[in-house]
């Protein structure tokens, strides 16, 4: 049992590396850069988002910025505005997502998350993630 637990650190110790500190960004070691949402993307992105709504209609997406990766994964990250349960506007939250293309070659966007309230866990790890995949 005890070398179990021996081997099961030495393999998350492994697993650790030093963040590069340099301007380019990486992902699992591929360099990023940045890439243009066309209009197909858009779309996608936008029935995504609104889909993960709770008053979809509402929604109000502000601007989307995407990086696209050494393995072609294309990261978007941007802004939405929507009503809540009391019909009022919560203000614009971030979103995270990826953008693909499906086995029919239509584009679709997964959304991976959507913060909360300002500075809230799920809002901090979202901004976390955007700036790790190269968007600020």
């Amino acid at each position: 049992m005890q070398n179990l637990i021996i081997f099961v650190l030495l393999g998350v110790l492994a697993g650790c590396q030093n963040v590069d500190s340099s301007s380019t960004a990486y992902v699992a070691n591929y360099p990023i850069r940045p890439y243009a949402i066309d209009k197909e993307d858009a779309a996608a992105i936008e029935i995504a988002v609104r889909n993960e709504l709770k008053d979809p209609l509402s929604a109000i997406l502000g601007e989307a910025r995407a990086t696209i990766d050494g393995k072609n994964v294309v990261h978007v990250c941007g802004m939405v505005n929507a009503r809540n349960s009391f019909g009022g506007y919560t203000g614009f939250v971030l979103y995270q997502g990826i953008l693909a293309t499906n086995v029919y070659n239509k584009r679709v966007f997964a959304v991976i998350g959507m913060g909360g309230s300002p500075g809230d866990i799920p809002s901090q790890s979202i901004a976390i993630m955007c700036k790790r995949n190269g968007i600020n």
